[in-house]
């Protein structure tokens, strides 16, 4: 199994806490991690981590792989070289995952920023 989180993002939609280099994916809403780590540690629980991949722009690239590195030590990241919105970064990381893989993989898409608070029942119903 594999996760395929998607944190791409303006950084529009939560400003003024949100800025175009600083997405509300990257912020930390929660008081313990950010909307991004908490998704990879809810993913975590069930998929390994190297199996965890994260989507982002080429903007965030780098923030992305050094929040996630507090987490995993080798986190997987990829970056689309110019955003093309949901349907086409799910296909480039669908590719990615299809490419690396010995087996029909079964992958979970779930965006970066949602704020879930009972992830025991998450993991649950998934």
């Amino acid at each position: 199994m594999y996760g395929l989180i998607l944190a791409g993002g303006s950084g529009s939609r939560l400003w003024p806490l949100s800025r175009e280099l600083y997405p509300k994916q990257l912020l930390n809403i929660q008081n313990t991690e950010s909307l991004l780590q908490a998704t990879f540690l809810r993913l975590k629980e069930y998929i390994p981590s190297e199996n965890i991949i994260s989507m982002t722009g080429v903007k965030h690239l780098s923030n992305v792989r050094y929040q996630l590195s507090s987490i995993t030590k080798e986190p997987v990241v990829l970056s689309e070289p110019i955003s093309k919105n949901t349907a086409p970064a799910i296909v480039l990381g669908t590719k990615f995952i299809t490419e690396t893989s010995n087996d029909d993989p079964v992958i979970l898409v779930v965006p970066s920023d949602h704020m879930i608070k009972d992830t025991k029942n998450f993991i649950e119903i998934w």
